[in-house]
């Protein structure tokens, strides 16, 4: 039986705002993450807004990144309601190494893309106001690297470089969740942190944008990261349920060693659920399958990378 888990992605930011994310009964809530005697969520701050209706399962679409526009209102919200978890003792959120000893439920407030970020100065406010992780890009490409969706993998620009030297100096977190390979392996060459690419599967796993090449895993493992296996049904296959999220551990765990995957499920982020992985209750059963590799699957190796990089 799991006691405890850290997943690296969960959306409750964007999500609040249109569902219960208090005693819902969907993907993930606040009530399901009591149930667990400890957890640690990489609990999401989206910045972008998208401008219309567009729905990604229409036949012959293709991802737009015109469709989205940085919203600092979106960020600001989402950065409020974390706080006010805190405030009314409903989590505590990470900001040090001593806060990943307190009891329950743990929230490390993570941004997906630098789309709303202009400079220094932001960063340093972002991370006033408790945020701990930064994602260098969502689907949307930026001035600071390219991304998983880019037409061209530029990897990490110049500016981005002086962002990843900016986060190591403040212990804020680097996520390449959502970078394109290049990216992946400029930012993992340069980091003096480990990296966390929070929600992906890997390209030789199941071959699609999203997913992850094994250059960019092993730059990742060279630099002692950590790769977040994720439950996104299109980085998984045609078709697919809990077991081939499980083979897709396996893969990284046999190919490059078992202290590297762990666990990004992208839970209120996602439309749809893997068969026999709905929500935060089925990593139950995901632990019994991983068998002796789910103690460093859903929480050592998270702990060691975290511990790493947060300040005492």
């Amino acid at each position: 039986m799991v006691t405890r888990f850290i997943d690296l992605h969960e959306d409750f930011g964007i999500t609040s705002g249109k569902e219960d994310v208090f005693n819902g009964t969907t993907q993930s809530s606040l009530d399901a993450l009591s149930k667990f005697d400890e957890t640690v969520i990489y609990s999401v701050v989206f910045p972008l807004t998208r401008r219309w209706a567009v729905q990604s399962h229409e036949k012959g679409y293709k991802f737009d990144p015109s469709e989205y526009f940085p919203d600092h209102n979106s960020l600001f919200r989402q950065v409020r309601f974390y706080q006010s978890l805190e405030r009314e003792g409903l989590v505590k959120l990470v900001r040090n190494k001593s806060d990943l000893r307190a009891p329950g439920t743990k929230f490390l407030m993570a941004m997906e893309g630098t789309d709303t970020i202009s400079g220094e100065e932001d960063v340093r406010f972002l991370k006033e106001n408790g945020l701990r992780s930064i994602g260098l890009t969502w689907n949307t490409e930026t001035r600071f690297a390219a991304s998983c969706a880019s037409r061209k993998d530029y990897g990490l620009t110049g500016s981005g470089e002086d962002l990843v030297k900016l986060c190591n100096e403040l212990h804020i977190g680097i996520d390449l969740g959502h970078a394109s390979d290049q990216t992946i392996i400029d930012t993992a060459n340069m980091s003096k942190y480990p990296v966390v690419v929070s929600h992906t599967n890997p390209k030789s796993y199941f071959k699609v944008f999203r997913n992850m090449s094994d250059e960019a895993i092993e730059a990742v493992v060279k630099n002692k990261g950590i790769i977040g296996l994720t439950s996104i049904i299109s980085t998984l296959g045609d078709s697919p349920d809990i077991n081939n999220l499980v083979e897709s551990i396996k893969y990284v765990g046999e190919s490059y060693g078992w202290e590297f995957p762990a666990l990004g499920s992208d839970f209120l982020g996602i439309g749809s659920t893997l068969k026999g992985f709905d929500s935060v209750s089925d990593i139950h059963v995901l632990g019994e399958k991983l068998g002796e590799h789910a103690e460093d699957v859903l929480w050592n190796n998270s702990l060691r990378a975290i511990s790493a990089i947060l300040e005492q």
